[in-house]
């Protein structure tokens, strides 16, 4: 392009010093189409250029916007944890009282099992005390009991050697055999010592009735008389015979 605008101004000097020609068509043409390009190269420059700022100031627009919005969400995130802070807060202190009241309740409860526990072991102390009276008066009762048969054991074994020798003499004839009745045996009393002789006595029961019997089978009723013999007491469906 350069050798061609030299070659034309050239041309155009050489024309000068013989004569200016009129340019022909073609070469208005081509002068056109020049001017045609050069202007059409400057304004594609002009509009890259413009496009270009455009670009330039749509990024920067953009920058801005995304510096806008992260700022935005910083606060609204800073917003959010304080929220979220107050709420924790909130729910520690709401635990808190719900804890005590729970700890309170709890307190409210063992204690009242304990004084029912107390009323219950209270109780129960009375019980054994009331049931320790009565054992022991059941105790006291048959040792007075026991007392009485001893005392009765006694007299009847003081005065057994003399209604045993009595009721040998007497031989008196024997009574008709009774009915059959079970034999219950009460006590078997150690040897007791007595004036005369030294004898053991054992106390049975005949149809409702207490009797003593003594070694040799000699039977004694409540007034310590000898009334028969009942050798063979301790076996079952034996029975007395009548003096």
């Amino acid at each position: 392009m350069s050798s061609s605008v030299s070659s034309s101004v050239s041309s155009s000097a050489a024309g000068s010093k013989v004569a200016k020609k009129a340019p022909t068509a073609a070469q208005m043409e081509r002068r056109a189409a020049k001017a045609a390009a050069k202007a059409a190269d400057k304004e594609a420059k002009v509009l890259a250029l413009a496009e270009a700022k455009e670009a330039a100031k749509a990024a920067k627009a953009a920058d801005k916007e995304a510096a806008k919005a992260s700022k935005v969400a910083t606060k609204e995130a800073a917003k959010a944890a304080k929220v979220a802070e107050k709420e924790a807060e909130k729910a520690a202190k709401v635990a808190e009282k719900e804890a005590a009241k729970a700890a309170k309740v709890a307190e409210k409860e063992a204690a009242k099992a304990a004084k029912v526990a107390e009323k219950e072991a209270a109780k129960a102390a009375k019980v054994q005390e009331k049931e320790a009276a009565k054992a022991a008066k059941v105790q006291e009762k048959e040792a007075a009991k026991a007392a009485k048969v001893q005392e009765k054991k006694t007299e009847v074994a003081t005065k057994a050697p003399k209604a045993a020798k009595a009721a040998k003499a007497a031989k008196a004839p024997k009574a008709p055999k009774a009915a059959a009745v079970p034999v219950v045996m009460l006590a078997i009393e150690p040897e007791l010592e007595f004036e005369d002789e030294e004898i053991q006595v054992d106390e049975v029961e005949w149809r409702g009735r207490s009797y003593l019997v003594a070694d040799d089978g000699t039977l004694f009723d409540d007034a310590h008389a000898a009334v028969g013999q009942w050798k063979d007491h301790a076996t079952a469906g034996s029975e007395p015979v009548w003096a």
